[in-house]
């Protein structure tokens, strides 16, 4: 398998995509990977019925071999918002990927999520960790907003694997508990 869209360059925005079964679905690789914005608002888009919406201008990643996003190797400055990963269309049952998002090698200072309801990240239905931040030059990293091991309406117990997340030898790294919006399903 080969990543659905690797990103070297700087102020990119993907909008409204959904990648599926690739060994990753988005690769933001390299220093040069900044600025990039992921995702977005998914409550717009062209149809009335969200149903139909499908993913307005949020990314959805599921059944990839590895993981759904993954920041490497001095990836840094980058924002995911918006983005479903590991779970369906309706964001109601797994379409697991291995890990949801992974960042490793030198990423920092990258935003997970937003304060934006419809800009809210669902990382759930993995197989394994839903967010991992590993190697200690990963720093300062922020996971705001999001819905990790849950779904749509915060639907507890969907299907994830071993943590909600991982942090591997890292710091500081921040997320912020339920009150500053991010919700942990069974955990």
């Amino acid at each position: 398998n080969k990543d659905g869209l690797v990103i070297t360059s700087a102020n990119n925005t993907i909008l409204g995509l959904t990648i599926r079964k690739f060994q990753n679905g988005i690769k933001l690789q390299g220093a040069g990977s900044t600025g990039n914005i992921l995702g977005g608002d998914r409550a717009l888009g062209s149809s009335s019925t969200a149903s139909e919406k499908g993913n307005g201008q949020g990314l959805r990643l599921s059944q990839n071999t590895n993981a759904g996003i993954v920041l490497t190797t001095g990836a840094s400055g980058n924002t995911v918002k918006g983005c479903w990963v590991g779970v369906d269309r309706a964001g109601t049952a797994a379409e697991a990927n291995t890990y949801g998002i992974y960042i490793d090698t030198g990423s920092a200072n990258n935003v997970l999520g937003s304060t934006v309801a419809s800009e809210a990240n669902i990382v759930s239905g993995n197989s394994d960790a839903g967010i991992v931040v590993t190697d200690s030059s990963s720093d300062n990293n922020r996971i705001i907003g999001s819905l990790i091991g849950a779904g749509v309406g915060a639907v507890p117990r969907l299907a994830r694997g071993f943590n909600p997340v991982a942090s591997r030898d890292t710091l500081p790294n921040r997320v912020a508990n339920r009150f500053n919006g991010v919700v942990f399903s069974n955990v």
